[in-house]
């Protein structure tokens, strides 16, 4: 057996060529066990470490084939010039550290390999236990289960009248993870986006949209709640005289007196809420309510109530929604109105930072989108046209937006058929001719309409005043 000291852990090696890792606190007793010749005690101590793929940071078994690949790696690196500059650690560099303690040659000259294995095999949803997958994914290069399964979802059946809805999710997670590899998409899912916002450090950045339907249409609806929040922050900023920086710092303790526990993307819509004992909260508002003087309980509940439902952003102003979409998770809406009417706005940047470090194997996108919407009998609903622009439609333009202007249509009755086929890309617009009559058909309606009221009215007054004398 072959033993190496690492810093403060131990490396031995069998006739195999299979390493154990050692961790500190378990050092001095392995030493011991090699003195008095304890191999059945070493190799009980050993079988209870966990194997490569399940790597922690208390040690790990390292079979013969990840060693060798690492090795390999390294000697090339010995060969290569040495680079003065050294690139912080990313999520690369730093998992291959945690699960090779002492191995930094050739990290640089495997990254190319391991981001794309990562690429391929990587499953992008969740960000537990990513060490261990970065080693199967990464280095073993071993497809995870769950990406198949996500694969396979993808490429299920698309119907002519709507997409399943796992198979939207699949396409929208498999479509970003490629941007963010800087491969070509293969479900064409993620558009550059249509809008930017207002204000930005660099207009020249891409910027790209989702295509979810359902998120948008979900979280349109909600646009009267999230009014309600956002009026109750600023009445709350303006009573206090606070500014954005000072919200998002007390947002935590009125969590604790609300209950709402928010989950990791920041918002209470899967965190839930706890029964916190009416004590503590008398204790909670006693102590907040010295940095609020005159507050009374019932104004407290309610800023409590607006304030922990979500995390809100002290730099654009924003708050975390309700729904989540195919893709995005913690991000931030803002509202906002400009000449084409009222407006949401979603932001988010689609990085993979598992480990609180920096990740560099791609390039993470950002996500903006724009949302009219306007008031209908069913409620608030997104807006493609505005009235002006569908009243005032110019069919002779060439950049006309023929898609806005059918779904404008779907909404005012006609292309019944055609309600749920908005969820497939590349969208059926139908026959430019065909929408020149259905619009003129719906234009002469609504002049009849005009006129029966005016007649209606001509009526009521001739009522009013009575048969001539």
């Amino acid at each position: 057996m072959k033993i190496e000291a690492e810093g403060q852990e131990l490396v031995l090696t069998n006739k195999n060529r299979d390493t154990a890792i050692i961790p500190k606190h378990l050092r001095q007793k392995a030493l011991t066990m090699l003195k008095h010749n304890d191999h059945a005690g070493l190799d009980e101590l050993i079988s209870d470490l966990p194997y490569v793929e399940d790597y922690a940071e208390d040690g790990t078994i390292v079979p013969n084939e990840v060693k060798a690949q690492i090795g390999t790696a390294a000697k090339e690196k010995a060969k290569a010039p040495d680079i003065k500059k050294e690139e912080p650690d990313g999520f690369i560099e730093h998992s291959l550290k945690q699960a090779f303690p002492g191995v930094t040659a050739g990290i640089k000259l495997a990254k190319k390999q391991i981001s794309k294995n990562l690429a391929d095999n990587m499953n992008p949803y969740s960000y537990t236990n990513m060490v261990p997958r970065f080693l199967k994914n990464g280095i073993l290069d071993m497809k995870d289960p769950q990406r198949e399964e996500l694969e396979s979802k993808a490429s299920g059946p698309v119907t002519e009248m709507s997409m399943p809805e796992d198979a939207m999710y699949a396409r929208n997670r498999l479509d970003l993870y490629n941007v963010y590899n800087n491969r070509p998409q293969k479900y064409n899912t993620i558009f550059p986006a249509k809008d930017r916002p207002s204000k930005e450090s660099d207009p020249n950045k891409p910027l790209y949209s989702v295509d979810d339907p359902d998120y948008i249409n979900k979280n349109t609806e909600l646009i009267p709640k999230y009014k309600e929040r956002l009026y109750e922050i600023a009445k709350f900023k303006d009573r206090y005289k606070l500014a954005d920086k000072d919200i998002a710092k007390y947002q935590e303790d009125f969590s604790k007196y609300t209950g709402y526990t928010m989950d990791r993307e920041g918002t209470t819509a899967q965190g839930g809420q706890e029964d916190v004992p009416e004590k503590e909260k008398i204790e909670i508002f006693k102590e907040m309510s010295k940095n609020f003087p005159g507050i009374t309980r019932k104004q407290f509940d309610k800023v409590a109530n607006e304030l922990s439902k979500g995390k809100f952003n002290p730099n654009t102003g924003g708050i975390s929604p309700e729904v989540f979409g195919n893709v995005m998770a913690n991000h931030f809406i803002t509202l906002g109105k400009d000449d084409k009417g009222e407006f949401w706005s979603y932001y988010d940047k689609w990085d993979m930072s598992p480990t609180g470090v920096d990740t560099n194997w791609g390039n993470a996108p950002e996500l903006y989108g724009k949302t009219y919407y306007k008031k209908t009998p069913l409620g608030l609903s997104k807006s493609y046209l505005t009235d002006k622009e569908f009243n005032e439609f110019d069919f002779s333009n060439k950049k006309a937006d023929l898609e806005g202007l059918q779904k404008e249509l779907i909404y005012k009755g006609y292309f019944k058929e055609d309600i749920g086929k908005d969820r497939l890309r590349p969208y059926k617009v139908r026959p430019i001719e065909e929408l020149k009559s259905t619009y003129e058909s719906y234009k002469n309606k609504q002049i009849e309409y005009e006129e029966g009221k005016k007649s209606d009215i001509k009526l009521q007054e001739l009522r009013k005043k009575g048969p001539p004398k």
